[in-house]
């Protein structure tokens, strides 16, 4: 198990000389997992502030996308917005089809709808 550093909110750890950050942690019986490493020894409350911090660093990422890049959001399609693990609105959302697209700092981003998912790939258009 890795030593874990919790700068600024943000759980992070070293692996292989480079500093890595978990994902989005789920909190189960008391116990806290990351999907890659399973179990980690961080409380609960530690868990939470890095969810935030987490999230609200995914949805700043898209400050900084290049045409063609982005990120994977889920869709709601009863309120038809685009919403990051946590609850977070990424912007606002237009529903075509089988195509979503989001305008989030006069930004464009599109991804396509699949009955089967309920998360969506949003990519940077322009």
């Amino acid at each position: 198990m890795p030593c874990f550093d919790f700068t600024d909110g943000i759980i992070t750890f070293k692996e292989n000389g480079k500093t890595c950050c978990l994902g989005y942690l789920l909190t189960l019986r008391g116990k806290v997992f990351d999907a890659s490493m399973g179990e980690v020894d961080v409380t609960e409350e530690q868990a939470d502030k890095h969810n935030k911090v987490f999230d609200s660093m995914i949805v700043k990422g898209l400050d900084t996308c290049a045409i063609g890049q982005g990120h994977t959001f889920y869709y709601k399609p009863d309120t038809k917005q685009v919403i990051t693990w946590l609850g977070t609105v990424i912007g606002k959302t237009s529903v075509n089809a089988k195509q979503v697209t989001v305008i989030y700092n006069e930004k464009t981003f599109r991804g396509n709808l699949r009955k089967s998912d309920d998360s969506i790939f949003l990519k940077r258009t322009q």
